[in-house]
């Protein structure tokens, strides 16, 4: 083998090196990305509270129980049985609308706030096998450290005294 065909494999297995690497960095920068996606959690800190409920009410639809859960208030969850921890938080919820298929949140409206609590009023349209009926309701919130919370998420009971 004379000195330019070795000094050309030299060159080409050389380049495909760089080319192996270079795939395999940006591969790797791909899954990783991917990956950390996938395992970001919900943040709810920058939430209003009309974004809150709604988020609630889509969580629900999803059976994204665990995103529901995370804005139900501390006190809620220490005084309400069925909320004391999420599985059976996630039981009753799943047993309130029995059969219902999808949860749509219609409208919500601000109608009280003081900066550290809220009163929002909401319409849900809740769809099953046999029918879709609409639930109006009134959620009351309180801000935490992270975020608006609701005091009340099984509807307006208990009716806080502001």
């Amino acid at each position: 083998m004379n000195f330019f065909t070795y000094k050309k494999h030299m060159l080409l297995l050389i380049s495909s090196v760089i080319l192996v690497i270079s795939v395999a960095i940006i591969l790797n920068y791909d899954i990783t990305s991917v990956i950390s996606d996938e395992k970001k959690s919900f943040d709810a800190s920058s939430l209003s509270p009309e974004e809150v409920v709604k988020e609630y009410y889509k969580a629900w639809s999803a059976s994204g129980f665990e995103d529901q859960y995370s804005f139900v208030a501390e006190s809620f969850k220490q005084q309400e049985p069925s909320a004391s921890d999420i599985r059976k938080f996630t039981s009753y919820m799943r047993s309130f609308f029995g059969a219902a298929h999808e949860i749509t949140v219609i409208e919500v409206s601000l109608t009280y706030f003081d900066g550290r609590r809220a009163k929002v009023g909401y319409r849900i349209k809740v769809k099953t096998d046999e029918n879709e009926e609409i639930f109006p309701g009134i959620q009351y919130l309180e801000l935490s450290d992270d975020g608006w919370k609701l005091i009340a998420p099984y509807g307006s009971i208990p009716k806080p005294e502001w």
